[in-house]
């Protein structure tokens, strides 16, 4: 899933209100012994029978200890009880979103997520909400004193007028643009504005200035050119740290992304494997290989790297089974079945020269 998908998912759960794990609120138990007689049920309520399954005394457990195939069983089971009122199908999704977010399952966040926006249902105040840090986030991570401190926010509310039916507004103006040439409300060829307010953000990071729009495309342009000329000799590739098989934990993988965001102004960390054997490689998916490396004292890593099959980086690693080499790359904790495994993605490789190593 593409980094702008992943950020869209952040943004709709911040904007509902939502974290990586929601609690059920508002959900109140029809108690049968409790309640009086009325003409019709409360309409934001489920059934006993429902509320069993979905209790957050229960379910929270689940998520807490992993175990994602017992959360969905009861959301299935929840799904196959007849006539779902309205709200027994929002909390049903809002569980989606629940799990979705836990065990790292982006289609089904997006699909709860939407279904919950979809039904009306989400308060509605009419304003755009953001947090903010007070001090740049690379460079509090970088001075921080404490491993688990967090910078001072200050958060920002900007009210906006909600239109009714946005949808039913655009596709009738392009429907009366066609018919009687209606000007459009959001032209196509403003989309590339979205184009420029990327470059915007990228030229404003690496300059560090504020940048006006519309941007000046010529100093962008110069700036490309810049980086081109002076980037990195390609038989360089510098080296953050050093770790052996054993240091390869998820619990250290989380320490390295404490770093990030990473991006253009603050890459991400290269790790190196120093004379590790090569045990495994064979291919996988479109051109990857899946690799695994031993240490010297037996510990094991998982490897892959991408799209190397046919270059020079596969060729080297396929040719090289069983030797030792040093190997480069990042860490990322990939996450199945509710386990949680680090992958070291292979960068690059090379054979141990005969004299001292020298990592810098």
């Amino acid at each position: 899933m593409s980094h702008t998908r992943l950020a869209r998912i952040s943004l709709l759960l911040a904007a509902i209100g939502l974290n990586a794990a929601p609690a059920l609120v508002g959900m109140a138990p029809v108690q049968a012994a409790e309640e009086k007689k009325a003409p019709e049920a409360p309409k934001d309520a489920v059934r006993p029978e429902i509320f069993k399954l979905i209790d957050p005394a229960v379910t929270k457990p689940l998520l807490d200890a992993k175990n994602y195939t017992k959360f969905q069983t009861r959301i299935d089971q929840v799904a196959a009880m007849p006539n779902l009122t309205p709200y027994e199908t929002f909390v049903l999704n809002q569980m989606r979103v629940q799990l979705g977010q836990a065990s790292g399952n982006n289609e089904l966040t997006i699909k709860g997520l939407s279904a919950m926006i979809e039904s009306g249902r989400l308060p509605q105040d009419n304003k755009l909400r953001f947090t903010r840090n007070d001090a740049d986030m690379i460079e509090f991570s970088k001075t921080s004193k404490s491993g688990f401190a967090k910078p001072e926010v200050w958060h920002c509310e900007i009210p906006f007028e909600n239109a009714p039916n946005p949808h039913g507004i655009l596709i009738q103006n392009f429907v009366d643009a066609i018919l009687d040439g209606t000007p459009l409300i959001a032209p196509g060829a403003e989309g590339m504005g979205s184009v420029e307010l990327a470059n915007v953000l990228l030229y404003s990071s690496l300059i560090n200035q504020s940048i006006e729009l519309p941007m000046d495309s010529q100093a962008w342009e110069n700036k490309l050119n810049e980086l081109i000329a002076n980037s990195r000799h390609e038989n360089e590739l510098f080296i953050d740290g050093a770790v052996t098989a054993r240091a390869v934990t998820p619990e250290f993988a989380a320490t390295l992304n404490r770093a990030g965001p990473f991006g253009s102004a603050n890459p991400e960390p290269v790790i190196a494997l120093p004379s590790h054997q090569l045990v495994y490689a064979d291919e996988v998916g479109q051109a990857h290989l899946r690799l695994r490396f031993k240490s010297g004292d037996g510990s094991i890593v998982n490897g892959i790297a991408f799209r190397s099959v046919g270059q020079k980086l596969g060729s080297a690693l396929t040719q090289n089974r069983g030797q030792q080499l040093h190997v480069a790359g990042s860490l990322a904790v990939d996450r199945w079945q509710g386990n949680e495994r680090v992958q070291f993605r292979v960068l690059d490789v090379a054979a141990p020269d005969q004299g001292p190593t020298v990592i810098r």
